[in-house]
């Protein structure tokens, strides 16, 4: 079981240090890399560098290669793959659960799908894809 929605923003912090974490509302069974590629396509951050930088509240465009190595050095992770094609697949598999999320009435996915929240998640993954050079730095 994975948490499904594994970022900064459900992690209790004290002092810098993660000490918990919170609202596990999205358990979904996968594999355990979902969790890591998921917290991964926000820690690098996978999105354009207006997004980076005034949604996800970095100073400046980050080195993401580096993010990534590091990332993945921290974690002791050795081989995430194609990291790329791994992060894709994870927004995509994260589009398909809010869509039976909301196929069986579950709020905010309900919402969320008629928004147009599905076809967000589409370009997620392929400007994920798009930007390839960005990212790859661990095979």
């Amino acid at each position: 079981m994975c948490h499904g929605d594994f970022g900064p923003w459900n992690i209790v912090w004290r002092g810098g240090e993660s000490i918990g974490i919170l609202d596990w509302d999205l358990v979904v069974p996968t594999e355990p890399r979902y969790d890591v590629l998921y917290a991964l396509q926000y820690a690098a951050p996978f999105r354009d560098d207006e997004t980076t930088v005034k949604w996800h509240h970095f100073p400046e465009v980050p080195d993401r290669k580096h993010r990534i190595a590091v990332f993945a050095e921290t974690y002791g992770l050795t081989d995430l793959g194609n990291v790329v094609d791994s992060v894709a697949a994870v927004q995509r598999k994260g589009g398909e659960y809010e869509k039976m999320l909301a196929d069986r009435g579950v709020q905010p996915q309900v919402d969320w799908v008629a928004n147009g929240a599905l076809e967000e998640v589409e370009q997620h993954a392929r400007w994920t894809e798009a930007h390839r050079a960005l990212f790859d730095t661990i095979k």
